[in-house]
């Protein structure tokens, strides 16, 4: 007669045990997300700020569900954007699109949008970076100019409407580009303006 040892016969009889109830394992399905809420509802900063963000996720008895499938688009070039903050990077109108991602495809997804509004720092400061040489007479000599904002940033030049003046036309003149040329024997200064803040450079000629 063939025996079969104890201790096969404890574990062939926990494994049915455990085959005939599986539902006392099996872990509740997360309930479906019906709502999103986004805190605030719209955002307004500044390039470089920081401000914080929270997303909340309810199901239809309106209760919170915790960790939630979700996937976000934004405009990287404009806005970042996590779980907890989004930070402002260049200024413009962006919307942030949160979606739920549902395991179940049979639960439709939900989809909010949150309008995101990115503005520049004041400017506080102008600098003019002219090209190395002497202003003769029929020279013309090339000048960078860089806006400044108070938090030590630099804004993109392609983001600044500069306005460059000649105080004397007649001795040299600027171009909307920052270029010099002198024309006749005598002084002049170039200014170069940005959002109300002008940075002087004289000339001998």
């Amino acid at each position: 007669m063939n025996v079969m040892p104890i201790g096969r016969t404890v574990r062939v009889a926990a494994l049915l045990t455990l085959l005939s109830v599986p539902a006392l394992f099996a872990q509740d399905a997360a309930p479906a997300v019906t709502r999103l809420v986004a805190e605030p509802s719209s955002i307004t900063l500044q390039a470089g700020e920081t401000v914080p963000f929270k997303l909340i996720a309810y199901d239809a008895q309106g209760l919170v569900v915790g960790n939630p499938s979700i996937r976000g688009s934004g405009a990287r070039s404009g806005i970042q954007l996590t779980r907890e903050w989004v930070k402002g990077l260049k200024a413009g109108t962006y919307e942030i699109v949160l979606s739920t991602v549902p395991s179940d495809t049979s639960v439709r997804t939900v989809t909010i949008t949150v309008p995101v509004t990115v503005t520049w720092p004041a400017v506080t400061e102008v600098v003019i970076i002219p090209e190395p040489g002497t202003l003769y007479i029929g020279v013309t000599l090339a000048h960078n100019a860089q806006a400044m904002h108070s938090d030590g940033t630099m804004r993109p030049s392609g983001e600044v409407a500069w306005r460059w003046t000649s105080s004397d036309e007649a001795v040299a003149s600027v171009d909307r580009f920052g270029n010099v040329t002198g024309l006749s024997r005598g002084t002049a200064t170039i200014s170069a303006t940005a959002d109300g803040v002008t940075e002087l450079l004289n000339y001998t000629v």
